[in-house]
Protein backbone atom coordinates (compact mmCIF):
# COMPACT_ATOMS: atom_id res chain seq x y z
CA UNK A 1 0.00 0.00 0.00
CA UNK A 2 1.27 2.96 -0.54
CA UNK A 3 1.50 6.16 1.53
CA UNK A 4 -1.20 8.58 0.80
CA UNK A 5 -0.40 11.24 -1.55
CA UNK A 6 -0.78 14.81 -0.78
CA UNK A 7 -0.94 17.38 -4.17
CA UNK A 8 -0.54 20.72 -3.66
CA UNK A 9 -1.05 23.47 -6.66
CA UNK A 10 0.91 26.57 -5.39
CA UNK A 11 -0.54 29.48 -7.45
CA UNK A 12 -0.09 33.21 -8.51
CA UNK A 13 -3.52 34.94 -7.55
CA UNK A 14 -2.99 38.22 -8.76
CA UNK A 15 -2.51 37.25 -12.34
CA UNK A 16 -5.74 35.28 -12.21
CA UNK A 17 -4.04 31.41 -12.33
CA UNK A 18 -7.04 30.40 -9.85
CA UNK A 19 -8.69 29.03 -13.41
CA UNK A 20 -5.56 26.99 -14.40
CA UNK A 21 -4.70 25.74 -10.76
CA UNK A 22 -8.39 24.60 -10.15
CA UNK A 23 -8.20 22.93 -13.75
CA UNK A 24 -5.14 21.24 -13.41
CA UNK A 25 -6.55 19.51 -9.72
CA UNK A 26 -9.35 18.53 -11.53
CA UNK A 27 -8.09 16.91 -14.34
CA UNK A 28 -5.17 15.03 -11.67
CA UNK A 29 -8.68 14.36 -9.77
CA UNK A 30 -10.26 12.86 -12.87
CA UNK A 31 -7.38 10.57 -13.56
CA UNK A 32 -6.16 9.99 -9.87
CA UNK A 33 -9.09 10.74 -7.49
CA UNK A 34 -9.22 7.72 -5.59
CA UNK A 35 -5.31 7.27 -5.18
CA UNK A 36 -5.01 10.86 -3.84
CA UNK A 37 -5.63 12.10 -0.46
CA UNK A 38 -6.37 15.59 -1.25
CA UNK A 39 -5.26 18.27 -3.93
CA UNK A 40 -4.93 21.60 -2.46
CA UNK A 41 -5.00 24.86 -3.95
CA UNK A 42 -2.73 27.37 -2.05
CA UNK A 43 -2.68 30.88 -3.60
CA UNK A 44 0.70 32.30 -3.58
CA UNK A 45 2.63 36.09 -4.52
CA UNK A 46 5.66 36.78 -6.74
CA UNK A 47 4.69 34.70 -10.03
CA UNK A 48 4.77 31.24 -8.36
CA UNK A 49 2.98 28.07 -10.32
CA UNK A 50 4.19 24.96 -8.54
CA UNK A 51 2.92 21.34 -8.26
CA UNK A 52 4.32 19.23 -5.22
CA UNK A 53 3.32 16.08 -3.98
CA UNK A 54 4.25 15.56 -0.54
CA UNK A 55 6.57 17.95 -0.64
CA UNK A 56 8.39 17.40 -3.54
CA UNK A 57 8.62 19.49 -6.37
CA UNK A 58 7.03 18.28 -9.93
CA UNK A 59 6.25 21.47 -11.64
CA UNK A 60 7.76 24.67 -11.06
CA UNK A 61 7.02 27.41 -14.26
CA UNK A 62 10.41 29.25 -13.95
CA UNK A 63 12.13 26.25 -14.07
CA UNK A 64 9.97 24.05 -16.87
CA UNK A 65 9.03 26.69 -19.10
CA UNK A 66 5.83 27.25 -18.34
CA UNK A 67 2.78 25.97 -17.41
CA UNK A 68 2.39 22.11 -17.73
CA UNK A 69 -0.50 20.54 -20.17
CA UNK A 70 -2.56 18.00 -18.78
CA UNK A 71 -0.85 14.88 -20.12
CA UNK A 72 2.88 16.30 -18.83
CA UNK A 73 1.26 16.95 -15.08
CA UNK A 74 -0.35 13.49 -15.62
CA UNK A 75 2.83 11.15 -16.78
CA UNK A 76 4.91 13.45 -13.98
CA UNK A 77 2.65 12.53 -11.50
CA UNK A 78 2.45 8.76 -12.41
CA UNK A 79 6.56 8.46 -12.80
CA UNK A 80 6.96 10.01 -9.31
CA UNK A 81 3.74 7.94 -7.72
CA UNK A 82 2.25 5.10 -9.56
CA UNK A 83 5.58 3.86 -12.04
CA UNK A 84 3.59 0.42 -12.32
CA UNK A 85 -0.25 2.32 -13.51
CA UNK A 86 -0.98 2.66 -16.94
CA UNK A 87 -2.84 5.98 -17.97
CA UNK A 88 -4.31 4.34 -20.94
CA UNK A 89 -4.42 6.36 -23.66
CA UNK A 90 -2.40 8.80 -22.73
CA UNK A 91 0.73 6.21 -22.32
CA UNK A 92 0.41 4.74 -25.59
CA UNK A 93 2.08 6.90 -28.79
CA UNK A 94 -0.56 6.69 -31.83
CA UNK A 95 1.72 7.22 -35.23
CA UNK A 96 -0.27 11.00 -36.09
CA UNK A 97 -2.90 11.44 -38.39
CA UNK A 98 -2.75 11.41 -41.98
CA UNK A 99 -2.79 15.05 -43.08
CA UNK A 100 -5.65 15.28 -45.65
CA UNK A 101 -3.90 18.47 -48.05
CA UNK A 102 -5.65 19.56 -51.31
CA UNK A 103 -3.32 18.86 -54.61
CA UNK A 104 -1.17 21.30 -54.81
CA UNK A 105 -0.47 23.46 -58.11
CA UNK A 106 2.73 23.98 -59.34
CA UNK A 107 3.19 27.72 -59.91
CA UNK A 108 4.68 28.41 -63.49
CA UNK A 109 8.12 30.03 -63.45
CA UNK A 110 8.30 33.29 -63.47
CA UNK A 111 9.08 34.99 -66.48
CA UNK A 112 12.66 36.82 -67.03
CA UNK A 113 12.29 40.40 -66.27
CA UNK A 114 14.45 43.09 -67.57
CA UNK A 115 16.62 44.99 -64.50
CA UNK A 116 14.75 47.62 -63.19
CA UNK A 117 16.72 51.28 -63.23
CA UNK A 118 16.03 53.66 -60.48
CA UNK A 119 13.38 55.37 -62.65
CA UNK A 120 11.35 51.83 -62.10
CA UNK A 121 11.10 52.60 -58.72
CA UNK A 122 8.68 54.42 -56.33
CA UNK A 123 11.06 57.15 -54.82
CA UNK A 124 8.98 57.42 -51.61
CA UNK A 125 8.44 53.88 -50.34
CA UNK A 126 11.03 52.06 -53.10
CA UNK A 127 8.98 49.63 -54.04
CA UNK A 128 8.89 48.32 -57.73
CA UNK A 129 6.74 49.12 -60.04
CA UNK A 130 5.59 48.15 -63.36
CA UNK A 131 6.76 50.45 -66.19
CA UNK A 132 3.45 51.02 -67.43
CA UNK A 133 2.64 52.04 -64.20
CA UNK A 134 5.38 54.24 -63.39
CA UNK A 135 4.65 56.01 -66.69
CA UNK A 136 0.95 56.77 -65.75
CA UNK A 137 2.36 58.45 -62.64
CA UNK A 138 2.59 62.63 -61.82
CA UNK A 139 6.17 63.68 -62.36
CA UNK A 140 7.64 65.56 -59.16
CA UNK A 141 10.76 67.83 -59.28
CA UNK A 142 13.74 66.49 -56.97
CA UNK A 143 17.03 67.87 -57.06
CA UNK A 144 16.95 69.53 -60.52
CA UNK A 145 15.44 66.01 -62.03
CA UNK A 146 11.66 64.63 -62.31
CA UNK A 147 10.75 61.69 -60.37
CA UNK A 148 7.71 59.89 -60.27
CA UNK A 149 6.11 58.82 -57.07
CA UNK A 150 3.04 57.22 -56.25
CA UNK A 151 2.34 57.90 -52.42
CA UNK A 152 2.36 61.26 -52.34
Amino acid sequence: MHPPFVVSIHYYSQCNWLLRAAWMAQELLKTFGADLASVNLVPGTGGIYQITVNDALLWERKRDGGFPDAAQMKKRLQDHCFPDRDLGHSDRHAPPPARLTAPTRRRPAPLPRAPLNEDERCICCRQRRSREYIASLPTTPLNGSVRRTCCR
